[in-house]
């Protein structure tokens, strides 16, 4: 395995920056969970109305922390955000994610590393405040381009793999009468979740929920005739390190959905470091770094075109989306 950086990606911080980043990652997630970051996006700025439950020394010591790394501008009464600190707000799901899912993670890395600890079972991550954090940033960050690319084209029923608390299903089947969709997770949780929603939104008669693992479902007989579109969001980097045989992969997600004429897929692909100068992007360090430890190898997006080349699907779209080196791909089945 090469472990080699490029020289322009070394040295790009100072031991100030690292310590102080961290600081304020942490003051930042604090700020999330005392829900002052709704009151901002509010539009509220007075402190004693940001987290009134909060102790006022307290809060304010948060507050000046994020105001010396300049995020917010300060006053004996208000706290605003900078221009800075608007699009920190809009990024808040990566720090959702990294320090409230995987801080455990992080403070035990030399345990994983070298006392046989094991990663799920002795250090688990906080797999509700990871999904906080990817809904969080799908709302602010992804979910625009998801809604474009979608409209451009026409589907009757839909399947969601690793649809999680049904969200997103639950979305695309509402916004057309008679439109069906499967949802698929390996979660009983989620399913019970998936469930209940689509209960609560009277769309009961227009979804189903499937507890499966899709990794066990691609090696059954099992298929799902009359899908016309299969979404998968975030769940291509495990599909793909489950086999070294990535275009049967594909050819057996379409082996599942014989019908489907639409694939829409995305994923976080391994960083290109030799194509960034300078500080490596936000979130690309910790996902890579969470995957190592978890033993899931990422892919390069070349991997992915090739095995959807490969596997029969064209590319009819590919769009940034939302997070660095985060691709969504319409596909179509030839």
């Amino acid at each position: 395995m090469s472990t080699s950086v490029p020289a322009a990606n070394t040295a790009v911080m100072t031991p100030a920056m690292l310590f102080n980043g961290y600081v304020g990652a942490h003051a930042f997630y604090a700020l999330h969970e005392l829900g002052v970051l709704e009151r901002w996006a509010d539009g509220v700025t007075e402190i004693a109305e940001l987290a009134p439950q909060a102790e006022e020394s307290r809060l304010v010591a948060l507050l000046v922390t994020m105001a010396r790394l300049g995020f917010v501008t300060l006053d004996d009464t208000t706290a605003e955000l900078t221009g800075t600190g608007q699009d920190l707000l809009r990024q808040q799901g990566f720090f959702t994610w990294c320090v409230g899912g995987h801080g455990e993670v992080w403070r035990q890395l030399a345990q994983l590393a070298g006392d046989g600890a094991r990663f799920g079972i002795d250090v688990r991550r906080d797999d509700g405040r990871v999904a906080l954090g990817c809904a969080e940033a799908d709302r602010a960050l992804m979910r625009p381009t998801q809604d474009e690319v979608l409209g451009s084209i026409d589907f009757g029923t839909a399947v969601d793999i690793g649809c999680g608390d049904g969200s997103r299903l639950l979305q695309l089947c509402a916004q057309r009468p008679g439109r069906r969709g499967i949802g698929i997770d390996i979660s009983a949780d989620a399913c019970a979740m998936a469930t209940e929603q689509s209960r609560e939104r009277g769309l009961a008669d227009q979804v189903d929920f499937v507890q499966a693992n899709v990794i066990e479902l691609l090696k059954s007989d099992r298929t799902f005739p009359g899908v016309d579109l299969v979404v998968s969001i975030f769940m291509l980097h495990d599909l793909f390190a489950s086999t070294d045989d990535h275009p049967e992969l594909v050819r057996s997600l379409r082996r599942v959905f014989p019908d489907a004429r639409y694939f829409l897929l995305a994923d976080t692909a391994a960083q290109d470091a030799s194509r960034h100068q300078g500080q490596p992007p936000v979130f690309s360090l910790g996902f890579e770094l969470a995957h190592a430890f978890m033993g899931v190898r990422l892919q390069s997006r070349s991997t992915y075109e090739d095995a959807f080349e490969a596997g029969g699907l064209k590319i009819a779209r590919r769009e940034p989306f939302g997070a660095p080196s985060t691709w969504l791909y319409l596909l179509e089945a030839v």
